[in-house]
């Protein structure tokens, strides 16, 4: 059996999903823990499977499954890869859908900055809807743990959470199935850390996000409601979360948002910003010049990989080492640029003498000597060969005169600057005589006189990278333009 799958990731929570629209999918658990296996299938904390709805008024059905095969109510996280899939596989255009979960409908929404947001839904704390057996509907509970009595909060989003602050074990008689436990490590500054073990998903690098901020503040604001006084070590944890919900709260480099919603009910809204782009950061730092001010100490502290070795330095070293590379590049670039300029220099020399020498050529061979004399001795240029279409009655028995074929003409007459490269598949191979075989690269150059195209020059060399696709040409064309000239002038 094949499927088609992609491999997502909502804050380091790791999904296959699969699209069951399109493709018949019936995978048994063991066919689902194959899947899930990071040594012998794909690997996964869960696995994401998209189907088509089964009731009116609903876009999909979601069905979420464990690493090992079981199937389980809600994932958050999963739920904005899920919106993200079915717009990037094209299975709907609308931005704002809603889905079938065993645990309930969730309302997911694309934003236009390409966010996603998740409308969670109402948290529920009755015991009998969690499910979680209790004979009171008291907030915090206590759990016996061999010899120590544990205070928890169970509540649900769609599926069952303890939350507390040591850790516990996932199953416990009261606990009516597997639940998703989060733990509250509190420092010596008061400030708390949520960590989440999503049953047999294990350690999770975001549901402690998802949850413990969205449900801390509601659970901050249930116990103010109520006024327990004898609720104070639980209403310090309350209010640790609830000032951590409140900000923006960061987890492996990435951030979200949680907002509990003041509509009756107290909706839990997850929304998870898009990753900045390295551009953006960079745009960023380019129009907020004052953040270096600001954060002059925080430059000081990043320290960065040094460019040529394994060690690291800081940014204001890395600054230094990059400004001096780029100095010698500069350098480097200048020293190229003089000796293009000196050798330009030279060759307009050459191009000069050559010119003064045509201008003072009176007949049509003394025009052909200057011409290979210079183009051999000052160009280093060994075989030079042209030829003219007009002919008259005293130049039939000339070499430059000699038939050339029509494709040839129409091919000069379309040169809009000279021709570099190879030999093969010109005739003009055949115009250097002896030397034709031993010539590896050529440059042709259209003559032309009046608007029209007169001639040609064909200059050939033993190297095949003396005349190279792409080479400059200016100064060939020039050759061309005083050539044409001079000829023109002397067969008048």
């Amino acid at each position: 059996m094949k499927l088609k799958f992609s491999k997502m990731h909502g804050l380091g929570n790791d999904f296959v999903v699969l699209d069951g629209v399109r493709q018949s999918i019936d995978l048994s658990p063991e066919q689902l823990r194959l899947l899930a296996s990071r040594n012998f299938g794909v690997g996964c904390d869960q696995i994401l499977l998209v189907e088509k709805p089964s009731q009116a008024g609903v876009d999909f059905g979601y069905r979420i499954f464990n690493a090992d095969g079981g199937e389980v109510e809600q994932c958050g996280n999963g739920a904005r890869c899920f919106v993200r899939f079915v717009h990037d596989q094209g299975l709907t255009e609308k931005h704002e859908i809603r889905v079938e979960t065993t645990g309930g409908i969730l309302g997911l929404r694309l934003e236009a900055d390409g966010a996603v947001t998740v409308d969670m839904g109402v948290p529920v704390f009755a015991p009998e809807k969690i499910p979680f057996l209790s004979l009171t509907d008291e907030l915090v509970q206590l759990l016996t743990i061999g010899n120590e009595a544990i205070e928890i909060t169970a509540v649900s989003m769609g599926n069952p959470h303890a939350c507390t602050w040591l850790p516990i074990s996932i199953r416990h008689p009261l606990l009516l199935g597997a639940v998703d436990r989060v733990t509250f490590p509190l420092s010596a500054a008061g400030q708390c850390r949520l960590h989440a073990d999503c049953r047999t998903a294990g350690d999770s690098t975001a549901c402690f996000r998802t949850w413990g901020r969205r449900n801390a503040g509601l659970w901050f604001r249930r116990l103010r409601r109520r006024g327990r006084g004898n609720c104070a070590r639980p209403a310090r944890l309350a209010s640790a979360c609830y000032n951590a919900w409140r900000r923006a709260y960061y987890c492996l480099g990435r951030r979200g948002h949680i907002r509990a919603d003041d509509r009756p009910g107290g909706y839990c809204l997850y929304r998870r910003n898009r990753d900045m782009k390295s551009e953006e950061i960079a745009k960023y730092l380019q129009d907020n010049p004052q953040f270096f001010e600001e954060h002059a100490d925080l430059v000081a502290r990043i320290v960065i990989p040094h460019p040529h070795g394994g060690r690291t330095i800081s940014i204001t070293e890395r600054q230094m080492l990059s400004l001096r590379d780029k100095n010698k590049l500069l350098e480097a670039k200048m020293d190229e640029l003089l000796q293009f300029g000196e050798e330009n220099d030279t060759i307009s020399e050459k191009m000069h003498r050559l010119a003064v020498a045509m201008i003072a050529a009176s007949s049509f061979q003394s025009v052909l000597h200057t011409l290979n004399f210079h183009l051999r001795d000052d160009f280093s240029i060994p075989h030079v060969a042209l030829r003219l279409w007009d002919r008259s009655d005293n130049t039939d028995e000339l070499p430059e005169f000699a038939n050339v074929s029509e494709e040839l003409q129409v091919f000069a007459e379309t040169l809009s600057q000279p021709y570099c490269g190879s030999t093969s598949g010109f005739e003009t191979s055949s115009w250097f005589g002896d030397a034709a075989e031993h010539i590896r690269s050529q440059a042709l150059i259209a003559m032309r006189s009046g608007g029209g195209t007169v001639g040609m020059i064909a200059l050939g060399s033993e190297e095949p990278q003396r005349f190279y696709v792409g080479m400059g040409t200016l100064y060939l064309e020039r050759l061309g333009e005083m050539a044409s000239a001079a000829l023109v002038r002397v067969l008048r």
